[in-house]
C-alpha cells in the first residue's frame, strides 16, 4: 500500500524524513543549552557521559522544568 508508487506516498515518505530530521535538530539545540548560574547544561547532568555504556550515570531530560544540576528553575 505504501510502496505501490503511488504519488502522495512520496509526499507522506518525504513529509515524516523531514519532520524527523528537524526533530533531531531540535533535540540537538535542546541539549546544547546551558544554565545561566552553573554553567552547565540545562538538561543534562555533569557526569553525563557521550558514550552509552552500562555504567553511563546521569541522563538528559528534555521535559525539565529545573536545571537538572543546580535546580535553577525555568520559568
Amino acid at each position: 500500500m505504501f510502496a505501490s508508487g503511488e504519488p502522495w506516498t512520496h509526499t507522506f515518505w518525504s513529509g515524516l524524513f523531514y519532520t524527523l530530521m528537524i526533530g533531531v535538530v531540535l533535540a540537538m539545540l535542546t541539549i546544547s543549552r546551558s544554565c545561566p548560574r552553573c554553567g552547565a547544561g540545562f538538561f543534562v547532568s555533569r557526569n553525563y557521559r557521550r558514550r552509552t555504556s552500562a555504567t553511563a550515570r546521569g541522563s538528559v531530560n528534555f521535559f525539565a522544568r529545573q536545571c537538572v544540576n543546580c535546580k535553577l528553575s525555568l520559568f
